[in-house]
């Protein structure tokens, strides 16, 4: 997995009309499905990815998150779901984040795994 294909931008801040600062909750949706080889099968199969965050000082910049996605992997997808949560943890350091790793191939069963962190429970453990 090449992990210096994402890059990221400066989290312009928010601020509500009555002067008081908010942070968004960036969620990202539905890409063009990756493909991974199964480690036990080994045949390839469509995933696909929805992230959801809180953000402290920086986004993922989408052009590059589109592309690290078009390099195709070969892993358990539970192993998927923890590699992309600690990634995105480590580039973006946000308040709250969330990944979810699913199939996206129509013959197969549905099933997804899911990793989710805040900062109470990161503070707490």
């Amino acid at each position: 997995m090449n992990k210096t294909i994402l890059k990221t931008i400066a989290s312009p801040g928010f601020i509500h009309n009555d002067g008081v600062s908010a942070t968004p909750i960036v969620k990202i949706e539905k890409i063009k499905p990756f493909i991974n080889t199964c480690k036990v099968t080994n045949e390839k199969g469509g995933m696909n990815i929805e992230i959801t965050y809180v953000p402290r000082d920086a986004l993922i910049e989408l052009g590059s998150y589109r592309e690290f996605f078009e390099q195709g992997f070969n892993d358990y997808v539970e192993k998927l779901v923890m590699d992309f949560y600690n990634l995105i943890q480590e580039l973006v350091d946000p308040h709250q984040l969330s990944v979810k790793v699913y199939l996206d191939e129509k013959t197969l069963t549905p099933w997804s795994a899911t990793v989710n962190m805040n900062d109470t429970w990161r503070h707490n453990r």
